[in-house]
């Protein structure tokens, strides 16, 4: 009798969203445990297979914070555009080439973009999964807090 087998990347980071001060959005990146190299920005649809995305890549292993542009920079150069379309939702996370960690996944809409204050961060709550919106520095501070 055969067996199936799942394999996972283990969470060791936790991604958010924000908008920097002259109005553009941010990636951000709080590393727990491990480390991270690049992150992935995928429409969230139902079809994976089908799925447009796009991802950024950095040379050297980053283990505490990041940050970018959404549009890719010359330190995080992002692969190929992946124009944010109205009524789409995305899900962006942080990565590493060898998959040996990845970070928690925020989801967003271009409604949700909009809606976000400067210098606020969207992320998921490590704890609960609850999707919460706060300053840098709190999202720095307590990223990582599992209780």
């Amino acid at each position: 009798m055969g067996s199936l087998i799942s394999c996972t990347v283990p969470s060791g980071a936790v991604t958010g969203i924000t908008i920097a001060a002259d109005g553009t959005p941010q990636v951000v990146v709080t590393v727990c445990k491990g480390r991270i190299d690049g992150a992935v920005l995928q429409e969230d649809t139902e079809n994976s297979t089908e799925r447009p995305k796009t991802s950024w890549s950095h040379q050297g292993a980053i283990k505490d914070f990041a940050s970018w542009p959404l549009a890719g920079n010359a330190e995080w150069p992002l692969n190929k555009p992946l124009p944010l379309l109205p009524g789409r939702t995305y899900r962006l996370y942080a990565s590493t080439h060898d998959n040996k960690w990845s970070g928690l996944s925020v989801r967003f809409t271009l409604d949700d973009l909009a809606a976000l204050p400067v210098d606020q961060v969207r992320y998921v709550l490590w704890a609960t999964g609850t999707t919460v919106t706060t300053s840098i520095a709190e999202f720095r501070a307590h990223a990582c807090d599992k209780s």
